[in-house]
C-alpha cells in the first residue's frame, strides 16, 4: 500500500549518517530536507514547515533535545524523533518529558524505518 508522501527535515552533523538516512526516507518515497546543525534547523523552520523532524541528539551547538525545547516554547508540535547512541534512561525520560515523540538508537535499520515513522504520524 502507497503511503503519502511525507516531508520530513533531518536534523545530522554526522555527513555519512544523514547520507544514509536521507537515502532511505527518499527509498520510502518522502520528500526529505537536511540540516546539519540544531542552528540550521530552527532558521529553516521559521519558513517551512514539515510533517515530521528526525534529529541527532549530540550536536555541536544547540542539542536535538535543546532545539525541541524551542520548538515546543513556540508552540510548534511537529512530531520529533530523536536519534542517539546512548541509551541512558535518564536521557530518554528527559527527552520525553520535553516534548520527544520518540527516541531511537543508533545503529538505526532501514528496515525499521517505516514502522518508526507510522508510529509517529498518528
Amino acid at each position: 500500500m502507497q503511503k503519502n508522501k511525507r516531508k520530513i527535515l533531518v536534523v545530522e552533523d554526522d555527513d555519512e549518517f544523514r547520507k544514509m538516512i536521507t537515502d532511505a526516507l527518499t527509498l520510502f518515497n518522502h520528500q526529505v530536507q537536511l540540516a546539519s546543525s540544531a542552528e540550521e534547523a530552527l532558521q529553516i523552520l521559521e519558513s517551512s514547515s514539515f510533517d515530521m523532524i528526525i534529529s541527532d541528539i549530540t550536536m555541536p551547538g544547540i542539542s536535538g533535545l535543546e532545539m525541541t525545547k524551542i520548538l515546543r516554547k513556540k508552540k510548534i508540535k511537529t512530531p520529533v524523533i530523536i536519534i542517539s547512541g546512548h541509551s541512558d534512561t535518564q536521557t530518554i525520560s528527559e527527552s520525553l518529558k520535553n516534548g520527544v515523540n520518540d527516541y531511537i538508537q543508533k545503529p538505526l535499520r532501514i528496515k525499521d524505518i517505516p514502522i518508526i515513522l507510522e508510529r509517529n504520524f498518528d
